[in-house]
């Protein structure tokens, strides 16, 4: 790992952190819910594992592993816009 003697730099990463942790506790409080394949839509799918307490799937159709119940969307979407130039 290489220093960066940027100030501005630091700043702007170290902003985009603390964004991102002020984004990650909001999210804990939203409910969770049941979906379908994010990839292909199919609905059905076989148990792969937990972790945390949290379900993960892989998808019968398109193979895609994907965590099931999970946040809406929508909530992602709004968490990871980003100011792109």
């Amino acid at each position: 790992m290489s220093l960066n003697y940027i100030k501005q730099h630091n700043i702007d990463i170290r902003n985009f952190i603390e964004k991102s942790f002020v984004f990650a506790r909001s999210l804990a409080g939203q409910p969770l819910k049941e979906k379908n394949c994010p990839v292909c839509g199919a609905g059905e799918r076989t148990y792969f594992g937990e972790s945390n307490g949290l379900k993960y799937w892989r998808c019968n159709d398109c193979t895609l592993l994907y965590m099931s119940p999970a946040v809406s969307p929508e909530m992602m979407v709004d968490g990871f816009q980003g100011h792109d130039e």
